[in-house]
């Protein structure tokens, strides 16, 4: 049970406060105001792809070779952290068997990276602490037998399911 609330700690927190929220009706909170269909929020002002050169005026020249180090900059940070990410969960006690997927994830967070960029959507990361928890929760560890004995992991659940699932519910 233990192990359970702390695998599902997070959502667990979310629901109680969502139905604290809900019960408690002589105070106001300020909920989030969605819009009801999938459209550019301004569309007098733009559309959905922005011209990269500028809208009103040309961009100068020297801003689109001053863009070169914060972009670097912005690559580095990515990347490492995709694969401090990757390091921290395939490691050899894991015992995982689908190598490939980091290899398809890679290419799933560079092809997306570049689609968000275009559109002006946050870019997709590897964001560590969620997936390092989420491994954490499809790892199977041994009962340990005698007192004192550490318990060792007999095997990690390798799906791709729940991943998606707290994607999409993020």
């Amino acid at each position: 049970v233990r192990r359970v609330i702390g695998d599902f700690g997070v959502p667990i927190a979310i629901l109680i406060m969502v139905l604290v929220d809900v019960s408690i009706t002589d105070t106001y909170t300020q909920k989030l105001s969605v819009p009801d269909g999938f459209k550019v929020t301004s569309p007098e002002k733009r559309g959905w792809v922005i011209n990269p050169l500028g809208s009103v005026e040309p961009f100068p020249i020297w801003m689109m070779f001053a863009s070169i180090l914060p972009a670097i900059l912005v690559y580095i940070l990515i990347f490492m952290e995709t694969q401090i990410t990757t390091l921290i969960i395939s490691k050899k006690e894991r015992m995982l068997v689908k190598g490939s997927g980091f290899h398809l994830d890679l290419l799933l967070i560079v092809v997306m990276g570049g689609i968000s960029a275009l559109f002006g959507l946050p870019w997709m990361a590897a964001t560590t602490v969620r997936s390092v928890t989420h491994a954490n929760a499809l790892t199977v560890m041994s009962k340990a037998v005698a007192p004192g004995d550490k318990p060792k992991i007999q095997e990690v659940k390798e799906q791709r399911v729940t991943g998606l699932l707290v994607a999409i519910l993020v």
